[in-house]
């Protein structure tokens, strides 16, 4: 109750608040695991740790409470490529052909 109680804070920050609304695992009695997609969402979780860190253990009247967060990929989820280099190994991947192509038309992907 207090986690969701602390997700009400952050009205004016959407995003952070939809990664912060899977509940978390409790493990050890003290320690909270949240389970999260990347490491762009980690960063916005260490900019507010402290503070939710801090809310909780007043809350919960328990100066052991940890946060830690660890990063899962989510089934189904494909890898986006952006690189030039890594467009044409994909499309290598899909078409061998085309390797050849480049090699016949002396094409570079120097980057």
């Amino acid at each position: 109750m207090k986690w969701k109680e602390y997700l009400e804070r952050l009205n004016d920050r959407p995003g952070l608040k939809a990664t912060l609304s899977k509940t978390p695992e409790i493990i050890n009695q003290h320690q909270l695991k949240l389970a999260i997609s990347n490491s762009m969402q980690n960063d916005e979780i260490s900019k507010i740790k402290p503070d939710m860190v801090s809310f909780l253990r007043k809350e919960l009247r328990n100066t052991n409470i940890e946060l830690i967060t660890e990063i899962i990929a989510e089934e189904g989820t494909v890898r986006k490529v952006y690189s030039e280099r890594e467009k044409f190994q994909e499309m290598i991947k899909k078409n061998p052909n085309v390797s050849l192509l480049a090699q016949k038309f002396g094409l570079s992907l120097d980057e």
